[in-house]
This record gives structure tokens, C-alpha cells and sequence, in this order.
């Protein structure tokens, strides 16, 4: 049996509070899919630093802020690292709206088609042979009440095995001030089971929406 299926998925459901019936996928046949992805400049650390404005950099629970940068391939996209202590890895990114998404005038409709290609991404990473299966343990959309506002937001949870090791990758999707928030944790094991991403991912979500106001 694969060492993938030692998560406990309704462990995990429980934690999101809600769940979706488990999805393994396998390599496919065929060409492999291309990925682009976004570098990040070190050097724009301390630009990045002074646009944290819009994401706050002080701690959150138990996270602390690490560093912020500037992704280097487009001019206001930044990300900013955070760090509970542990070996998980936490983002929170900030970026533009792309085009195609832009579906109908309700900016928080687009939410959730942005955060369900979280998982084409693993279906990519799979043909590519950078990863060795995936699982989906939950994706789910709802509501978070900020202040008097409503921010639609998307969630999802992966269980991924990248080269016989596993780890469950989270995404928390917002749109904040007419641009997507991101929030992205990486656990490795089940490591997972202990922690408290999900309020993270929305207090971060909170503070963001009040210092964009």
C-alpha cells in the first residue's frame, strides 16, 4: 500500500471543516506539460519590504515574517515568507488578477477558478515526472466575514509524494483590494496534523482586506 495513504484524510477534513471524497491520481501517458514559474529576487527584498503595507508583517499566532521579495518577472507581484518554527514552508503572495479569470463583475466570483488550477498544477508537476502522484484530500469555497465585508474564499489541501517522502500542500485563495491573496503552506509528513494553517491563512486574508481599505 502506498505510504501516501498513511494520511489520515478525515483527520484532515475535520481540520478544514468540510471534506470531499478522496481523488488518487497516477502518472498518465503522453508528452509532458511545460510549467512556468515565477523567479524570485532575493536582491528585492528590501523593495518588497516597503510594499508590505498591503500584507501584514507582524506575527500571526504563531507565524512570524521571515522576509518579503519581489517576484522579479512583474512589476507589483510580491510574496512574503512566514515561519512557525517548524520545517513547514509558508507564502503569502500578492498578485494581479489575470485576464482570462476576469469572468462577470463580481471580483470574488473569481476566486474559486483561480484556486481550482492549484490542482491542474500537480497534474502538470505528475506529467512532468517532478512528482510521483497526488491525492486531493478537500476543496471547498466559502465565506469569511471581515468587518462588515465578505471575502469569498477558496481552499484546497493536496497530498503530494514528490520521490517516495510525502507532505500535504495547502492553498488558501482571496481577492483583496481587486488583486488575488494567496496564502500557500507545505507540510511535510504529517506534520500537518498539528497545525492551525487554516486560521492562519484567514487572519492574514483579514488583516490584508483592513490595510487596503
Amino acid at each position: 500500500m502506498s505510504r501516501l495513504y498513511i494520511f489520515s484524510l478525515v483527520a484532515l477534513a475535520a481540520l478544514a471543516s468540510t471534506a470531499c471524497a478522496p481523488r488518487t491520481t497516477t502518472r498518465p501517458a503522453g508528452p509532458s506539460a511545460s510549467v512556468v514559474e515565477s523567479p524570485v529576487s532575493a536582491a528585492s527584498t528590501t523593495n518588497a519590504s516597503s510594499a508590505a503595507s498591503a500584507t501584514s508583517t507582524t506575527p500571526v499566532g504563531r507565524y512570524r515574517f521571515t522576509r518579503g521579495e519581489l517576484i522579479r518577472s512583474t512589476r507589483n507581484d510580491s510574496i512574503y515568507r512566514f515561519t512557525d518554527g517548524t520545517p513547514a514552508t509558508v507564502s503569502v503572495i500578492r498578485y494581479d488578477v489575470p485576464e482570462n479569470v476576469k469572468v462577470g463583475a463580481d471580483p470574488q466570483a473569481w476566486t474559486t477558478p483561480e484556486g481550482e488550477r492549484f490542482e491542474e498544477v500537480q497534474s502538470i508537476l505528475l506529467q512532468q515526472g517532478r512528482i510521483q502522484s497526488f491525492e486531493k484530500a478537500f476543496s471547498t469555497t466559502s465565506d469569511v466575514v471581515v468587518d462588515n465585508a465578505v471575502l469569498r474564499e477558496h481552499a484546497i489541501a493536496i497530498a503530494v509524494r514528490p520521490s517516495g517522502t510525502t507532505r500535504m500542500d495547502y492553498q488558501y485563495l482571496y481577492v483583496v483590494g481587486g488583486r488575488f491573496l494567496k496564502v500557500r503552506g507545505t507540510f511535510p509528513g504529517d506534520s500537518w496534523k498539528n497545525s492551525d494553517f487554516p486560521e492562519f491563512a484567514r487572519e492574514v486574508a483579514r488583516r490584508t482586506y483592513r490595510a487596503a481599505r
